[in-house]
């Protein structure tokens, strides 16, 4: 509340008001590809960002998450994490390893724990490998671990659910219709989720979309969203932007 609105309840000898805590959000990021920022990178190792991008994304909206790092790919180490994070959430956050690859060991987990599979996989790009589910009262998203997929996951799909557990007016991105300042073409047969540039009341799709990349993203003030089955735009049609936080 501003300083106003608590003044005014005060004003009115009210001493106590029923308010909405912040979801409690743990985030695990695993991989044992991973290192953090300074150490000595060697052959098949990444510096780990996916962390920092959650945590600061969670912070845009006053949440202040709890994060669980370099979680090993190895089923006891994932479910003994996870045990912990859904005793201690109300929404886990997983990062990687929800792929079908020999070291992808957060499904069989979430399924070890009797965690209730709400959807798995779906059609679109950047983040398809995408899951969702609910233990009593605690939800689950386990995103995918390149960081664009992360971080355009978060915003559509896990930044509505907060903004309704906060009982936000508004939930998730803002969204309009605005003219792309350019043609585009796709032949990609799934939803895109495009870095885009707003600039003038006119959009456009930067470069560099692939989904281990972040350039486009740290240059973006806004997501393109185009349907599944391909695309063939021309300058000045309408297309459905999605705005990021705090820059629009």
């Amino acid at each position: 509340m501003n300083p106003a609105g608590l003044g005014l309840i005060q004003s009115l000898g009210i001493k106590k008001v029923e308010v909405y805590r912040n979801p409690r959000v743990s985030v695990i990021v695993t991989g044992n590809e991973l290192l953090p920022p300074g150490s000595n990178l060697s052959e098949g190792k990444i510096f780990e960002s996916n962390s920092l991008i959650l945590k600061t994304a969670l912070n845009q909206i006053q949440i202040e998450p709890k994060i669980i790092t370099s979680v090993p790919d190895r089923l006891e180490d994932t479910q003994k994490v996870l045990k912990k994070a859904f005793a201690n959430s109300d929404l886990v956050l997983i990062s990687g390893g929800i792929s079908v690859g020999d070291y992808d060991f957060v499904g069989k987990a979430l399924q070890k724990l009797g965690v209730n599979e709400i959807f798995y996989k779906v059609r679109q790009r950047p983040g398809k490998p995408l899951y969702f589910g609910k233990k009593g009262n605690v939800f689950c998203f386990a995103l995918p671990g390149n960081p664009a997929s992360t971080l355009s996951c978060f915003y559509v799909y896990v930044l509505p659910l907060l903004s309704r557990l906060m009982n936000f007016s508004n939930y998730g991105l803002r969204r309009e219709m605005l003219p792309i300042a350019h043609d585009f073409q796709s032949s990609e047969p799934r939803a895109l989720f495009l870095k885009a540039s707003v600039n003038q009341g006119k959009v456009s799709i930067l470069d560099h979309q692939n989904s281990s990349m972040l350039i486009s993203f740290a240059k973006a003030n806004a997501l393109v969203y185009l349907p599944e089955n391909g695309a063939n735009i021309k300058a000045h049609e309408k297309v459905d932007v999605l705005f990021l936080p705090d820059l629009n």
